[in-house]
C-alpha cells in the first residue's frame, strides 16, 4: 500500500482547504512531491484562523493529492499549490508535528499513526476560489465571535494579554 505523504503545518481551517481545493502556497521540492499520494494538514495553533479548533500539533484534514501547481514566484522563490480531489477530517487529537521547523515534511501516513482504511474520503468540491486567491485572503470567516474570542485574536496578533485589547461598539 502506498501511504507516502507530505505533512504540512498550517494555520488554514479544514474549510478554507476545501474551498481552495488544496492548500499552498509551499515551497517545496516538485519532484519529491508528485511522488506522494497524500497531503496531511496538520495544525499550527500559533498562527491558527479563528475557525480553526483542533488542537496544536494535531492532524485535522487528509487528502489525496491530485496535482501540483505551481503559483507566482514570491521574492523570486517558487511556491507550489497541493491540489487535492478526495478528503477526510479524521479528528485525530494526537500532536504529530513534534516540534519540527521545517512546515513541509515528507514523510508516510504510517509514521503519522494513520490508517488510510478508517478513513471516509469525500470527494473535494469544484474550488471556489483559485489557489493564488486563497493566499491573499487566508482566513475567511463568517462565524459570529464573542468579545473573548475577539480580544483573544487581537491580542495574539499584537502580542499583548487579552487584557490589553478594548472593544467598542457602536450603534
Amino acid at each position: 500500500m502506498d501511504d507516502s505523504a507530505i505533512a504540512v503545518f498550517t494555520g488554514k481551517p479544514a474549510q478554507s482547504i476545501i474551498r481552495a481545493g488544496g492548500s499552498g502556497a509551499w515551497l517545496l521540492n516538485p519532484r519529491n512531491a508528485r511522488r506522494r499520494r497524500y497531503l496531511v494538514c496538520v495544525r499550527n495553533g500559533s498562527k491558527a484562523s479563528p475557525d480553526a479548533a483542533e488542537a496544536h500539533g494535531s492532524v485535522f484534514l487528509v487528502g489525496e493529492i491530485s496535482d501540483l501547481i505551481q503559483l507566482p514566484d514570491r521574492d523570486g522563490v517558487a511556491r507550489w499549490h497541493i491540489a487535492i480531489g478526495t478528503y477526510a477530517l479524521p479528528g485525530t487529537g494526537m500532536d504529530v508535528w513534534q516540534h519540527r521547523r521545517n512546515p513541509v515534511w515528507y514523510t508516510t501516513l504510517e509514521t503519522l499513526g494513520i490508517d488510510p482504511r478508517t478513513l471516509t474520503f469525500t470527494a473535494v468540491p469544484e474550488p471556489q476560489v483559485t489557489p493564488e486567491e486563497a493566499e491573499a485572503v487566508p482566513f475567511r470567516t463568517t462565524r459570529k465571535l464573542t468579545i473573548a474570542e475577539a480580544k483573544a485574536g487581537l491580542a495574539a496578533t499584537f502580542g499583548v494579554p487579552p487584557g490589553a485589547i478594548e472593544i467598542v461598539i457602536r450603534a
